[in-house]
């Protein structure tokens, strides 16, 4: 199970001075008068899993139409939240910092357990199209007439040996027609492509080997056309299961395979710098326990 263990946030919503909460316990109670910031904790967690997708009339709260991520007293406008997860069958942690740049523009950073950073567009690459990890299984559509909808139970399976983490997106790839879009949809991606979210039905954040999350996903079809769509699972693989941990024996072999050159030892950053050292390591190690 995956829990969250700390928050750090300074000047969005309420809060102005950085302040730290640390969640040791199973069970935490916030409690305070109104308009001290209760709603404002709650609201910081999910602004920096889900940036603005959680801002806007798309999420069909009233009070997200007009939000105002950071506080009116901080100047020059500034806004920091940070969370710290554990793993607790393993151990690891994770950290996912989002920082407000402008009304339109924030930015993401993660580390991951094993101490790899990434950015931007880099935390969107790494939640990777599991194909060959996931199996996607379409089943029961129907069409609401009066909604102008067709709906579709989507299933994913974890066909591979190993866990699968939150964030689970289905991304829908492409549609044949261009007058047929997701419905409810979430702010698009990086690339432009609608998803919808399974990671709700993952409350302990993993998707173990041989488990399968359905979720019923909805088209806007106005037209009543005929069409066909391409999805594809996007998550975080999280380890081996059952590995226990990475072990001496494990390191020498990973060592052996980078002294190697086998694939090339220069990988990091992407594409490769000239210089070869413990980043590309760190790089390398990740790839090697993904298994590629």
């Amino acid at each position: 199970m995956i829990v969250l263990r700390r928050l750090r946030v300074r000047g969005f919503r309420a809060y102005t001075k950085e302040q730290e909460f640390v969640f040791d316990n199973p069970a935490i109670l916030l409690f305070g008068e109104n308009h001290c910031g209760k709603s404002s904790t709650l609201n910081a967690i999910e602004w920096c899993l889900f940036g603005n997708e959680c801002v806007g009339k798309e999420t069909g709260i009233r009070e997200r139409v007009d939000w105002e991520i950071v506080n009116r007293n901080m100047r020059p406008p500034d806004a920091l939240v940070v969370l710290e997860f554990e793993d607790k069958a393993t151990g690891g942690k994770l950290t996912v910092t989002r920082r407000w740049v402008s009304a339109r523009r924030d930015e993401l950073k993660v580390v991951s357990p094993n101490g790899q950073e990434l950015t931007g567009q880099e935390v969107i690459n790494t939640y990777q199209v599991l194909d060959g990890y996931l199996a996607i299984g379409l089943d029961n559509a129907g069409y609401d007439h009066k909604k102008k909808q067709l709906g579709v139970d989507i299933t994913v399976r974890n066909t591979s040996e190993k866990v699968i983490g939150i964030p689970v997106w289905v991304v829908i790839e492409s549609i044949s027609e261009p007058n047929v879009t997701l419905a409810d949809v979430n702010t698009p991606t990086t690339q432009g492509k609608t998803y919808a979210h399974l990671s709700d039905l993952l409350p302990d954040g993993r998707l173990e080997p041989g488990k399968s999350i359905t979720k019923r996903i909805y088209f806007y079809n106005p037209e009543e056309v005929r069409f066909t769509f391409e999805p594809s699972v996007r998550g975080v693989i999280l380890e081996v299961a059952g590995a226990g941990g990475f072990g001496a024996e494990g390191l020498g072999r990973l060592s052996e395979h980078w002294l190697e050159g086998e694939p090339s030892l220069d990988v990091a950053p992407p594409g490769g710098d000239g210089i070869i050292n413990l980043h590309d390591f760190a790089v390398f190690a990740n790839r090697w326990l993904e298994g590629d």
